[in-house]
């Protein structure tokens, strides 16, 4: 951190202008949590010299309110905030949010955000915070449905004794297709269970 800002002064401004986020990202079934510190405010110059005062972080324009934001959203730099605010601890509303974000932190790096359970913490904690904040890039709704999937495809890896009954009892008689559809899997699934089995 340089010193061309008063600690103090970063404290008040991000009172005012700073948000702690929490962001979920999806790649096909799999949920990646992004731990986000930002401030917003229509002079570049000003961000620039908070960027300068961490010694990380990137700037973006938005087009739409020709605005700029400060971002700090690597895992790393995070750790470098929360460092920061616990030596100049913020006051109020703004408090309680980074305590959230930090209980957040703790968790994405015990890699509890792999489970369910840690995922539905992260979606309780992140729902306390700005509460004046509309809107979120990815619903709650989407990332349950998300985890659901990705629950169910898990459990069908395995089969049951029941299930490979019924595939080799009805696989010659029925086919791959009705087999598969009886049994809620894909025909492909089924094709190559039917290959491991067959010969028992």
């Amino acid at each position: 951190m340089t010193a061309s800002l008063d600690p103090n002064w970063i404290v008040g401004f991000t009172e005012g202008e700073g948000t702690f986020c929490i962001n979920f990202r999806t790649e096909e079934r799999k949920i990646n949590v992004q731990i986000g510190f930002y401030i917003s405010q229509k002079q570049k110059e000003l961000l620039e010299k908070i960027k300068s005062f961490f010694g990380f972080g990137s700037l973006h324009r938005h087009h739409s309110s020709e605005s700029w934001s400060f971002r700090a959203e690597s895992l790393k730099n995070a750790e470098k905030i929360r460092l920061f605010f616990n030596q100049y601890p913020l006051q109020g509303e703004k408090h309680r949010d980074f305590q959230l974000w930090c209980e957040v932190m703790d968790l994405v790096k015990a890699k509890k955000h792999l489970s369910r359970e840690g995922i539905l913490k992260i979606i309780a904690l992140r729902n306390q915070m700005n509460p004046s904040r509309k809107g979120r890039r990815i619903s709650d709704t989407k990332i349950l449905k998300i985890i659901e999937t990705r629950e169910n495809n898990r459990s069908k890896l395995t089969w049951t004794s029941e299930e490979d009954d019924f595939l080799k009892e009805n696989f010659r008689k029925l086919g791959g297709r009705k087999v598969a559809k009886k049994l809620g899997r894909t025909t492909n699934a089924v094709w190559e269970r039917w290959k491991e089995v067959r010969d028992d």
